[in-house]
């Protein structure tokens, strides 16, 4: 998983294996857990009734979070964002961009730092877990 604030210049990037809870579709899971990760940095960031753009290469990610939609197992994520948006009065879009053009965020999620740095020269990365909170009900 990785994402990247553009107007920081800061990467993060988390190990899939580091999410003992992953439900069955693990990239789906991910990449939910990834755009949910991305909002919380950014209401930590930002100042109350903030807009929020985030770019997605999956049009699932698109779908569900402009629709607020979704299989009842990925229903705590939305209401965590959902959560996280009312608590600041933020304003939200996830759009749907090509892959290539989501490239630093990309070469995250590959752990290609050396990439991303070749690409952005003066970004900073660093690792991120996402709260507890976003992870799930614990499998028994």
């Amino acid at each position: 998983m990785g994402f990247w604030d553009v107007e920081r210049n800061l990467g993060f990037y988390a190990p899939a294996s580091s999410f003992p809870n992953a439900l069955p579709n693990l990239i789906f899971h991910f990449k939910a857990l990834c755009v949910l990760s991305a909002l919380h940095h950014i209401c930590q960031k930002s100042s109350s009734k903030h807009r929020i753009i985030i770019h997605t290469n999956s049009s699932n990610m698109f779908d569900i979070f402009n629709s607020l939609r979704c299989q009842p197992t990925y229903n705590h994520i939305l209401k965590s964002a959902v959560n996280l948006l009312i608590s600041g009065a933020h304003n939200h879009r996830v759009l749907h961009i090509p892959g290539i053009q989501n490239c630093i965020a990309d070469t995250l999620s590959r752990f290609d730092f050396a990439r991303a740095e070749s690409i952005s020269h003066s970004i900073k990365i660093q690792s991120f877990q996402p709260p507890q909170v976003m992870m799930g009900p614990a499998k028994k």
